[in-house]
């Protein structure tokens, strides 16, 4: 979820912003169709993941591996049956799905991966039967977080989806020019166009959404609930246009200044106020209504990385707040080479000092 612009008032409209977005629609549209009785028949669960530091040699997805592979995800220290948290190791991951690029080309789809398995077949068929638009490229992996997995575990599952085949179409990667004009994006609080990019990415969440929902619960979606492209329009002006938005201000009561929050991943001992108001937005798109709020929400009996926030309910009811109950954390993206004792400098082209830091 970072960019290399290190300039003010720039986004990332097309790389990272149309994949943050994407995730956090599709993820409002699972909690939306999967029923309790899903989930309680579910052999699959699904683990959302935001990485920071990624456009510096993958700080955040090198860091999560280091902690899967010590058995420290998703909390150091846990022991290994305890019943609060299950520890997760690469082992335990179906199947990896990265939403990489998304908004500069809204005619076909592209699933990237290296070398071919059962999950990744089933997985591509299902998309394919929806749509012909979508094409896969097998033997292929644009930049993207899978390869610091495969680089460890060549046969670890995953794949990435994206709007390029051979090379990227956003020709303003990781610039200034990566903007809302880049990919076409116009906010309209009233009204949104049905070419838009913001049906496109609500549109491509539903899909995802789906083959993910028939993946895990072994079955189709019949019902009629859709991707909100209400929410995907106030995304985009969040990231590109006006922190201010209305899906903030759902989330948090504080006032921020109208300008594109900065995604360029910062140093050790510097907060991303990005990485805050993403997380909350995640939790609040995928929590539990815990009941109704009055002056705070309390997490009684408090337990481990359950977090009860309070929220409004709809970013188009401002002043009807309740309490949300969700799982969810964020951890520092530092490189494991900070943290591995005697850690050998020349094995890398990391220089000792201070640290480029995320959140994951």
């Amino acid at each position: 979820m970072d960019t290399t612009s290190m300039f003010e008032k720039t986004a990332g409209g097309n790389s990272p912003v149309t994949g943050i977005v994407t995730l956090l629609t599709l993820a409002k549209y699972l909690k939306g169709i999967l029923t309790q009785d899903d989930i309680n028949r579910a052999k699959l669960n699904i683990l959302f993941i935001l990485f920071n530091g990624e456009t510096y040699d993958y700080i955040g997805s090198q860091r999560l591996l280091y902690d899967m592979l010590n058995g420290y995800f998703p909390v150091k220290g846990l022991h290994e049956t305890n019943d609060i948290l299950p520890i997760i190791r690469p082992d335990d991951i179906e199947l990896f799905i990265e939403l990489s690029q998304l908004g500069n080309n809204m005619d076909k789809l592209y699933v990237h991966y290296l070398q071919n398995s059962t999950q990744i077949d089933s997985f591509y068929s299902k998309l394919r039967n929806y749509s012909e638009k979508i094409k896969d490229v097998p033997s292929s992996m644009p930049p993207a977080s899978l390869h610091t997995f495969m680089k460890k575990l060549p046969s670890f599952p995953g794949l990435v989806i994206s709007d390029h085949e051979t090379s990227y179409t956003n020709h303003f990667y990781n610039s200034i020019f990566d903007d809302a004009v880049n990919i076409g994006f116009t906010y309209d609080p009233n009204a949104t166009e049905q070419n838009s990019l913001q049906y496109f990415i609500a549109n491509v969440s539903e899909v995802i959404g789906n083959r993910v929902y028939e993946t895990i619960t072994g079955k189709h979606y019949s019902g009629k609930y859709t991707a909100d492209v209400v929410l995907v329009n106030e995304l985009f002006q969040c990231y590109l246009e006006d922190p201010n938005c209305k899906v903030h201000r759902a989330t948090q009561k504080g006032k921020l200044p109208k300008v594109p929050l900065s995604l360029y991943v910062g140093v050790d001992h510097v907060a991303n106020y990005a990485t805050t108001l993403t997380s909350l937005t995640l939790g609040w798109l995928t929590a539990d209504d815990a009941g109704e709020s009055n002056i705070n929400c309390t997490n009684n009996p408090r337990k481990l990385r359950i977090q009860v926030l309070q929220h409004v309910e709809k970013h188009s009811e401002l002043n009807v707040t309740r309490c949300y109950k969700v799982t969810m954390n964020t951890t520092d993206a530092i490189s494991p080479a900070f943290i591995i004792p005697d850690y050998n400098w020349t094995s890398d082209n990391t220089a000792p000092g201070r640290n480029p830091r995320g959140r994951k």
